[in-house]
């Protein structure tokens, strides 16, 4: 009897013997009023339990008893099994559907090394929207990714200042443009503002950051091509008309590229909207009105 209830205390108190152990390790401390607490619940538990047993066996034979305790043992541990294996196939769904770890000049990023930089350093240093764009255009969605500030920079310079910014640039600010011109907007150009949208929504829903990023870049590189093609600076000496409409089309593509770039550089959007006097961004397509006065337009951003 007694070598019954040593062997019952004992098998009782693993998990808290587990629980202590790690408390231990992590030099937490626990209270005596939380010790008694715990203490007084666990006696409860035990003696319900036992009282519990005792009556269930004055209806049953002890060989029932047996099974129907066997059982529950077993059951408990069916549970508790798959309980964790549910919770393994969460977490590898997570880890393969977000980030991993993410490298500074081709070695985990470790205080030990020496070769972090601070949040507050790069804020202080470079551009916030070009940050954020960087590091979603770049980030480590399903594997391991590589951060160095010179591929920072050139994504900077070369995607985000040559070809959005300078988008920006030279449609808004073209030499002698004073207003938002009368002008018709190409339906080609509509469309594929439309699709960019649908696109971008479930890329974004799919949780694939980076390939939204470069959808809504492969618009902005749309809108260059379509510029160059038409050459404003020439249709401006030879055909207004055709100027205005090639200047209407570029200002409603930018003006729809603050809305889809809101995620990834609200800053640089919310300029583009005061710029073409739009109140609030909006996940659809967003038309401008002509005669629209551009003033104190400024370039988006500075060549590092």
């Amino acid at each position: 009897m007694i070598l019954n209830s040593f062997l019952l205390a004992i098998s009782s108190s693993v998990d808290s013997l587990g629980i202590g152990i790690t408390y231990g390790l992590k030099k937490t401390k626990i209270s005596y009023v939380a010790n008694i607490i715990l203490f007084s619940i666990s006696i409860i538990i035990t003696t319900f339990s036992m009282w519990f047993g005792n009556c269930i066996s004055n209806f049953l034979s002890s060989n029932i008893t047996n099974v129907i305790g066997s059982l529950i043992i077993i059951f408990m541990g069916f549970f508790m099994t798959f309980q964790a294996l549910k919770k393994n196939n969460v977490d590898n769904c997570n880890s393969e559907n977000l980030s991993f770890n993410e490298n500074i000049n081709d070695e985990k990023i470790s205080k030990s090394k020496g070769n972090g930089i601070t949040a507050l350093e790069m804020l202080e240093k470079y551009n916030t929207d070009s940050l954020r764009f960087h590091i979603i255009n770049n980030g480590p969605e399903k594997k391991d990714t590589n951060f160095t500030i010179e591929e920072f920079e050139r994504t900077h310079n070369n995607e985000i200042l040559n070809k959005f910014g300078n988008l920006v640039n030279r449609t808004l600010r073209f030499k002698e443009l004073t207003q938002i011109p009368n002008g018709k907007l190409d339906e080609q150009a509509k469309i594929e503002i439309e699709n960019t949208y649908k696109e971008v929504s479930n890329l974004i829903e799919n949780l694939e950051f980076r390939a939204a990023t470069q959808k809504v870049m492969d618009l902005v590189e749309y809108a260059n091509k379509f510029y160059d093609e038409n050459k404003p600076w020439i249709q401006k000496k030879e055909d207004i008309e055709s100027f205005n409409n090639t200047i209407y089309t570029c200002a409603v593509i930018i003006a729809n590229l603050s809305n889809l770039f809101e995620p990834f550089m609200p800053k640089s959007c919310k300029k583009i909207r005061e710029y073409l006097k739009i109140q609030n961004p909006q996940w659809s397509f967003t038309t401008i009105e002509d005669g629209i006065k551009l003033e104190n337009i400024e370039p988006l951003f500075n060549r590092i």
